[in-house]
Protein backbone atom coordinates (compact mmCIF):
# COMPACT_ATOMS: atom_id res chain seq x y z
CA UNK A 1 0.00 0.00 0.00
CA UNK A 2 2.86 2.15 0.73
CA UNK A 3 4.58 1.58 -2.03
CA UNK A 4 1.40 2.14 -4.10
CA UNK A 5 1.21 5.63 -2.54
CA UNK A 6 4.80 6.60 -2.64
CA UNK A 7 4.37 5.98 -6.78
CA UNK A 8 1.81 8.16 -7.41
CA UNK A 9 -1.39 6.76 -6.40
CA UNK A 10 -3.95 9.11 -5.06
CA UNK A 11 -5.70 6.82 -2.70
CA UNK A 12 -5.98 3.15 -1.67
CA UNK A 13 -8.07 0.63 -0.84
CA UNK A 14 -7.48 -2.41 1.06
CA UNK A 15 -9.82 -5.28 0.32
CA UNK A 16 -12.12 -6.36 1.74
CA UNK A 17 -14.01 -3.28 1.20
CA UNK A 18 -17.67 -1.74 0.75
CA UNK A 19 -18.70 -0.65 -2.35
CA UNK A 20 -20.32 2.67 -0.69
CA UNK A 21 -16.71 3.48 0.70
CA UNK A 22 -15.09 2.69 -3.05
CA UNK A 23 -17.65 5.27 -4.55
CA UNK A 24 -16.90 8.26 -1.72
CA UNK A 25 -12.82 7.72 -2.04
CA UNK A 26 -13.66 8.07 -5.88
CA UNK A 27 -15.54 11.55 -5.71
CA UNK A 28 -13.34 12.33 -3.11
CA UNK A 29 -10.42 11.97 -5.86
CA UNK A 30 -13.00 13.56 -8.47
CA UNK A 31 -13.46 16.82 -6.22
CA UNK A 32 -10.08 17.15 -5.43
CA UNK A 33 -9.19 17.64 -9.11
CA UNK A 34 -8.98 20.93 -11.00
CA UNK A 35 -11.75 21.72 -13.38
CA UNK A 36 -11.53 21.63 -17.27
CA UNK A 37 -11.24 24.73 -18.46
CA UNK A 38 -14.73 27.01 -19.31
CA UNK A 39 -15.05 27.12 -22.74
CA UNK A 40 -15.28 30.72 -24.18
CA UNK A 41 -16.97 32.62 -27.09
CA UNK A 42 -14.90 35.39 -28.56
CA UNK A 43 -17.20 38.01 -30.31
CA UNK A 44 -15.65 40.52 -32.91
CA UNK A 45 -19.07 42.54 -34.58
CA UNK A 46 -20.09 39.65 -36.39
CA UNK A 47 -17.37 37.42 -36.14
CA UNK A 48 -17.85 34.83 -33.47
CA UNK A 49 -15.11 32.05 -32.34
CA UNK A 50 -17.11 29.30 -29.73
CA UNK A 51 -14.25 27.85 -28.62
CA UNK A 52 -16.77 24.68 -27.20
CA UNK A 53 -17.55 23.88 -30.61
CA UNK A 54 -14.38 24.81 -32.48
CA UNK A 55 -16.22 26.70 -34.97
CA UNK A 56 -15.43 30.40 -36.34
CA UNK A 57 -18.88 31.83 -37.90
CA UNK A 58 -19.79 35.33 -39.62
CA UNK A 59 -23.29 36.41 -39.16
CA UNK A 60 -24.03 32.67 -38.27
CA UNK A 61 -22.49 31.24 -41.61
CA UNK A 62 -19.28 28.77 -40.78
CA UNK A 63 -15.76 30.03 -41.79
CA UNK A 64 -14.16 27.05 -43.33
CA UNK A 65 -10.75 26.79 -41.94
CA UNK A 66 -8.10 24.00 -40.95
CA UNK A 67 -7.11 23.39 -37.12
CA UNK A 68 -4.32 25.15 -37.03
CA UNK A 69 -5.56 28.21 -38.98
CA UNK A 70 -8.19 28.08 -36.15
CA UNK A 71 -6.31 27.85 -33.08
CA UNK A 72 -3.68 30.26 -34.30
CA UNK A 73 -7.26 32.93 -34.89
CA UNK A 74 -8.15 31.24 -31.12
CA UNK A 75 -4.56 32.64 -29.94
CA UNK A 76 -4.74 35.76 -31.41
CA UNK A 77 -8.41 36.76 -30.77
CA UNK A 78 -8.08 35.82 -27.14
CA UNK A 79 -4.48 38.14 -27.47
CA UNK A 80 -6.48 41.09 -28.71
CA UNK A 81 -4.01 43.86 -30.12
CA UNK A 82 -1.01 42.00 -28.48
CA UNK A 83 1.49 41.35 -31.28
CA UNK A 84 3.46 38.58 -31.49
CA UNK A 85 6.40 37.32 -33.28
CA UNK A 86 6.74 33.77 -35.13
CA UNK A 87 8.63 32.61 -32.73
CA UNK A 88 5.99 33.15 -29.36
CA UNK A 89 3.08 32.40 -31.97
CA UNK A 90 4.81 28.73 -32.78
CA UNK A 91 5.86 27.88 -28.94
CA UNK A 92 2.34 29.39 -27.79
CA UNK A 93 0.08 27.64 -31.04
CA UNK A 94 2.59 24.64 -32.01
CA UNK A 95 4.28 23.81 -28.79
CA UNK A 96 7.48 23.48 -27.47
CA UNK A 97 8.18 20.10 -29.02
CA UNK A 98 7.19 21.42 -32.50
CA UNK A 99 9.65 21.05 -34.88
CA UNK A 100 8.13 23.42 -38.18
CA UNK A 101 9.72 26.11 -39.44
CA UNK A 102 8.52 29.88 -38.46
CA UNK A 103 7.28 30.68 -42.00
CA UNK A 104 4.62 27.92 -41.28
CA UNK A 105 3.20 31.06 -39.25
CA UNK A 106 3.74 33.19 -42.37
CA UNK A 107 1.45 30.43 -44.43
CA UNK A 108 -1.13 29.98 -41.76
CA UNK A 109 -1.66 33.23 -41.53
CA UNK A 110 -2.29 34.09 -45.48
CA UNK A 111 -4.61 30.94 -45.54
CA UNK A 112 -6.27 32.46 -41.91
CA UNK A 113 -6.49 36.23 -43.91
CA UNK A 114 -7.74 34.45 -47.45
CA UNK A 115 -10.70 32.99 -45.47
CA UNK A 116 -11.45 35.64 -43.54
CA UNK A 117 -11.46 37.52 -46.90
CA UNK A 118 -14.57 36.23 -47.70
CA UNK A 119 -16.51 37.41 -44.87
CA UNK A 120 -14.35 40.89 -45.14
CA UNK A 121 -12.62 40.26 -41.80
CA UNK A 122 -9.07 39.85 -43.38
CA UNK A 123 -7.71 43.28 -42.08
CA UNK A 124 -8.53 41.88 -38.84
CA UNK A 125 -4.97 40.29 -39.14
CA UNK A 126 -2.62 42.96 -39.06
CA UNK A 127 1.17 42.46 -39.79
CA UNK A 128 3.37 44.52 -37.49
CA UNK A 129 6.35 44.89 -40.11
CA UNK A 130 9.46 43.71 -38.75
CA UNK A 131 8.04 42.14 -35.57
CA UNK A 132 5.12 39.57 -36.23
CA UNK A 133 1.40 39.97 -36.33
CA UNK A 134 -1.85 40.22 -34.37
CA UNK A 135 -5.53 40.63 -34.06
CA UNK A 136 -6.99 44.00 -33.69
CA UNK A 137 -10.08 45.38 -34.96
CA UNK A 138 -10.79 48.65 -36.76
CA UNK A 139 -12.00 51.80 -34.29
CA UNK A 140 -15.36 51.23 -34.90
CA UNK A 141 -14.91 47.27 -33.79
CA UNK A 142 -17.04 45.69 -31.09
CA UNK A 143 -15.15 43.10 -29.20
CA UNK A 144 -16.27 40.94 -26.20
CA UNK A 145 -15.60 37.85 -24.17
CA UNK A 146 -18.42 35.44 -22.68
CA UNK A 147 -17.84 32.29 -20.32
CA UNK A 148 -19.87 29.67 -20.61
Amino acid sequence: MVAGLNFGADDCIIKPFSVREAVARVCSVLRSRPRAPQSTTIICDALILDSSAARVTVRGQPIKIRGMEYRLLEFLMSNLGRTFNRSQLLTQVWGNDSEVDERTVDVNMRRLRKALSEAGYEAYLQTIRGFGYRFAAPATGIFSRAAE
